[in-house]
């Protein structure tokens, strides 16, 4: 297990600086992402980083991945790490995320699968017009 945590924060850290080969050797070839802007693919998403890191829109050096409430699941010869996580820049949190991340060892090699992430809503985030539809 300990494998999959580093292997976790060599890839969060990769995401972070946008350092696509990296990516390219921790997530596998048939890795997707699903968020609220969609479905991505390796490529596509390798596409937007490298595209939002040339137009200035990537995340600034100062920003980390800080989990607030994140367990490993062990399903088999699979592990889901689920929970919250929130991506912090100069101290303020400018992501707050629910994560489901889908990891397997291949090769002695650990390698994410798929991502599924999401903003969280916490209570005192929602209006009141929104509590009154719960």
């Amino acid at each position: 297990m300990e494998g999959l945590l580093a292997a976790r924060e060599q890839w969060l850290n990769a995401f972070l600086a946008a350092d696509v080969p990296l990516l390219k050797q921790i997530e596998a070839d048939d890795f997707i992402a699903v968020s609220e802007t969609g479905i991505e693919t390796r490529d596509t998403r390798y596409a937007a980083i490298v595209a939002r890191c040339e137009a200035g829109r990537w995340l600034k050096q100062s920003a980390e991945v800080q989990d607030i409430d994140v367990r490993v699941v062990v399903r088999g010869d699979l592990y889901q790490v689920v929970g919250r996580s929130q991506v912090i820049a100069k101290g303020s949190v400018i992501r707050d995320l629910y994560i489901n991340e889908l990891w397997g060892n291949r090769g002695g090699r650990w390698q994410v699968l798929s991502l599924h992430l999401c903003e969280a809503s916490t209570p005192d985030a929602l209006s009141e017009a929104e509590l009154v539809k719960l």
